[in-house]
Order: structure tokens, then sequence, then C-alpha cells
């Protein structure tokens, strides 16, 4: 739907039949390598990136970084990049930082049952988004259990690993690891290890430079 001359699918871009793409309301942008699989959809404007791969997903005015994988319902994101999305559930209006992983059925509310702003909450201060729709922050290398509800406007750090489902707290700081019932600090060698198993997947070395930019900020 829109124009043809608006959506744009590299040469060696794997584009299904089966596959809606609709650049009524701004382009769509198919970047190198990217797959697209049957029964999906994608609403520009959208960019979807180098060596990433869309499976049976609706994304809806979303950017979505190089080597992610993506499924289920995503509307006006971004996704840095080497991004897990692989399962149902809906992600809306949010950041997503690089290797964050989410769980099947991970849903996020963008929308408060009173129409009212977002208010955001950064440690102990609360500040007002103005925007009445605003998802989540998410940090690099978290990841999220099965069956994770995340509320409007909340903050979550980089390596959070939030498990055993439920809803997670608005704000939660970096290197912790929580249920909705008890939170503790997360192991540094042990966050450590597990980022270079998941970016060696990935065929990406952990730099001695980026290991210590994450040793710099552990708190």
């Amino acid at each position: 739907m829109g124009m043809r001359k608006n959506v744009f699918v590299a040469r060696d871009a794997h584009v299904h039949h089966q596959v809606t793409i609709d650049a009524t309301e701004g382009p769509v942008y198919i970047d190198r390598r990217a797959v697209i699989h049957p029964f999906s959809t994608i609403i520009g404007p959208s960019y979807i990136g180098v060596d990433t791969i869309v499976n049976r997903a609706t994304i809806t005015k979303s950017s979505i970084g190089p080597v992610c994988r993506i499924a289920g319902e995503v509307e006006a994101c971004v996704f840095q990049g080497y991004a897990n999305k692989n399962h149902e559930g809906f992600i809306g209006h949010s950041f997503i930082g690089e290797w964050v992983n989410l769980g099947a059925l991970t849903t996020n509310s963008d929308l408060k049952n009173n129409y009212s702003p977002v208010r955001v909450k950064i440690g102990e201060k609360e500040l007002t988004s103005g925007m009445t729709k605003l998802g989540c922050f998410i940090g690099d290398h978290t990841k999220t259990g099965i069956g994770t509800l995340i509320p409007t406007g909340a903050v979550i750090g980089c390596f959070v690993n939030f498990f055993d489902g439920g809803m997670m707290p608005r704000y939660v700081p970096c290197f912790k690891w929580l249920t909705a019932q008890r939170v503790a600090t997360h192991d540094l060698e042990k966050a450590i290890g597990t980022a270079k198993v998941v970016m060696q997947r990935r065929n990406v070395g952990m730099s001695k430079q980026y290991e210590n930019i994450i040793r710099q900020h552990y708190r």
C-alpha cells in the first residue's frame, strides 16, 4: 500500500510472499540481508536493519537496528541492535538498547488508563514527560523472563535480569537481579560472562575496552 517509490528493499534482503508493506504514511527501508518472513506487516515510516529477521511480526512506525530478531507487535519503537523480541507480546513507544532479550509474552504499557501524561521515575525523582503515550526505556544486556509486564514509563537499567514473570517496578537501576517480590545486585563477573556468551552467539567478541566500560559503570 502507498507509493511503490517509498519502499526500499536492498538487493540481498529477502522479503517472503504474504508480507504486507504499507508506505501510506511514510517510507519503509529494508536493509541488507534482512529477512522478512511470511505473515509479517511493516507500516511506515519504518527501518529494518542489516541482518535483522522479522518473524510473523507487526511493526508500526519503528526503527529496528542491525541483527535483531523481532516477532509479535512493535509500535513506535527504537531497537538499537542485536536485540531479541522473538516471541509474541507488545512493545510500544519504547527505546530498547543493544543485546536486550525480551522473553515470550513480555508486554509493556504505553498509555495510562486515565489518559493523563506519563510520569517517569528515575531514582527517587519523578518527572512529567508531557506525553500521553510513552512506553519504557531498557538498557543494554537486560533480559526479561516469560510473561513479564512492564509499566507505563518504566526506566530499566543495563544488565538487569527480571525473571519469574509479573509486573516489573517502574524504575530498576543497572546490575539488578530481581523478581516482582525480591531484588539483589547482579554479580559483575557473572554479568560479564553471560554478556560474552550472548555476544559470541552473534559472532561478536567483547573487546577489552568494552569490558572496561562495563566494570567502570558497575554499582
